[in-house]
């Protein structure tokens, strides 16, 4: 026992009061156990007195009841795993009655609805409409003269200057002379006249009736674990950046109070409308003025086919060569141009009916 020996003790001495020590300190710390007294190293098990260890393991797990954290064991703890919907957002279905959340986007009618956003599905896209516009129709009633007819009388003469009168004849189309023997003379008209026609009325058709706004309603596309929430992303510009349930009412039913949860209704939406608007017939007067003017064809043959000789209306004493030979005036055609007279109103068009929206209405709040 020399003085090796004494420092031997010594030691053996002190590591017994760190053992001591450290025993007492590191319970009340919930250190985990590094093996300083037992010499098994970064287990988190018990010791193997079945003492549980500070990571929770049961008694008589033999230490294999580690922390997700830690790694160790890994037997005692539950991943959970995630959702298809883990790059969006699960949120609580829509409350009972509705349906949602959904994507809601509204805008001028006229132009293309944009595209379904981030997260939604296009294919069930819903495109309803708002604001019908129905003008109520003025009903106007036009009254146009029409079949009006042209006619003159062409007085014929043997002489060149309109004294010695061999016919006299009335032409709208083609028609006979007789008593006149040279083929040479003079011509003058009597001023035309209008005979016969109608007035026909026709009323303006009401305008179309069309909507003011269109609408879009997005279904989200993603799943969630839960069955109880559905996977609805925050939608962006230029849909309403607040998620919105929806609540398809059939016609004629009470609309409902939007949920607590959603408590900002929009305008009520529909699919389609009805439209009644028609204008009742209308009546016009008598017609009334009107004038023509052309020409007429003085003809040696047996019709008005050819002509030998024009003559236009109003022209006075005119003469007329039908050529050599033994021929003289046969027939006489006239060509018209007719400038119509006017008709009055008599009994004016009524304006009827009205355009509603109609079918199921759909209710949309909003967060």
């Amino acid at each position: 026992m020399g003085a090796a020996r004494r420092l031997c003790v010594k030691a053996v001495v002190l590591a017994e009061m760190m053992s001591a020590v450290l025993s007492l300190a590191l319970p009340a710390c919930q250190f985990p156990e590094y093996g300083m007294a037992s010499g098994r190293g970064g287990s988190a098990g018990a010791a193997e007195g079945g003492v549980p260890s500070a990571t929770g393991g049961a008694p008589d797990d033999g230490g294999q009841g580690g922390s997700e954290e830690s790694g160790a064991g890994g037997q005692g703890g539950e991943q959970t795993s995630p959702t298809s919907c883990a790059a969006q957002t699960c949120v609580p279905s829509a409350p009972t009655g509705w349906l949602g959340p959904i994507a809601y986007w509204e805008g001028k009618t006229g132009g293309t609805p944009p595209k379904c956003p981030r997260g939604y599905t296009e294919a069930e896209a819903i495109d309803l409409h708002r604001e019908l516009v129905a003008p109520a129709s003025a009903c106007a009633c036009t009254c146009v003269a029409q079949g009006q007819v042209c006619e003159t009388t062409l007085h014929i003469y043997d002489d060149m200057s309109c004294a010695t009168k061999c016919s006299s004849v009335s032409v709208q189309a083609c028609s006979a002379v007789s008593g006149c023997s040279g083929s040479q003379g003079s011509l003058r008209n009597d001023t035309p006249t209008l005979s016969g026609g109608s007035c026909q009325a026709t009323v303006s058709e009401p305008v179309a009736a069309s909507w003011q706004y269109d609408a879009r309603l997005c279904q989200p596309s993603g799943t969630c674990e839960d069955p109880d929430q559905v996977c609805a992303p925050t939608p962006t510009s230029p849909y309403a950046t607040q998620l919105c349930v929806m609540s398809v009412i059939p016609e004629g039913q009470p609309l409902p109070a939007c949920p607590a949860e959603y408590p900002n209704a929009r305008k009520d939406l529909y699919e389609t409308y009805t439209d009644s608007r028609d204008c009742s017939d209308c009546t016009c007067g008598p017609v009334s003025g009107g004038s023509c003017s052309g020409k007429l064809t003085l003809s040696s043959g047996g019709d008005c086919s050819s002509s030998n000789a024009d003559y236009q209306l109003g022209s006075g004493c005119k003469t007329f060569n039908l050529g050599a030979g033994n021929i003289h005036p046969a027939h006489v055609g006239g060509q018209y141009t007719v400038v119509p007279g006017t008709c009055g109103v008599a009994n004016p068009a009524q304006a009827t009916g009205s355009a509603e929206p109609s079918g199921s209405v759909t209710k949309v709040c909003c967060q």
